[in-house]
């Protein structure tokens, strides 16, 4: 195996990594968006910062994810 394609497959498990880092966040944010509304949150500013948090953990998540496919496909 070559340094460049050990590199890239390393850094390929990072991602991987933090792409189930973010779902996780992002699952646990839309959990704590059910508590919230389940107990008749009146706070609406909760539940929508909640929501940007979830969405910005899943588009990181969308992100590094493409980014270890185009890597997948360099090792091809």
């Amino acid at each position: 195996m070559k340094l460049n394609e050990a590199a890239l497959r390393m850094h390929m498990r990072q991602l991987t990594d933090e792409v189930r880092e973010h779902d996780a966040n992002a699952e646990e944010c839309r959990r704590l968006i059910g508590l919230l509304q389940s107990r008749g949150a009146e706070d609406r500013l909760e539940v929508e910062a909640l929501l940007g948090i979830a969405r910005y953990h899943r588009v990181q998540s969308l992100k590094k994810d493409a980014l270890a496919e185009g890597m997948r496909d360099q090792l091809r």
